[in-house]
């Protein structure tokens, strides 16, 4: 991990692979946590289903865009194709 870098220029740079598996177990960990939190502390269905809505967005949008913006300066190759 000695080339990772932060910066919008890494769109078509793959994150680090621990980033990735990062990413995997804290989405599969907040969003359930935070759904449960919130269906339990709001009493109003309709409001506790909005804010279900934003923050789970909301989480997953931080977290997506801190992927992408992560780079190990590795480049995508294309596959080979046999003939």
């Amino acid at each position: 991990m000695a080339n990772v870098t932060f910066s919008p220029d890494n769109s078509n740079r793959p994150a680090p692979t621990c980033w990735r598996k990062l990413e995997n177990i804290l989405l599969v960990i907040l969003i359930p946590a935070a759904t449960t939190i919130i269906m339990g502390a709001v009493d109003d269905p309709n409001k506790s289903a909005k804010l279900v809505l934003y923050i789970n967005t909301g989480l997953v949008a931080v977290i997506k865009a801190v992927g992408i913006m992560l780079a190990n300066g590795q480049v995508y190759a294309p596959a080979e194709k046999g003939e």
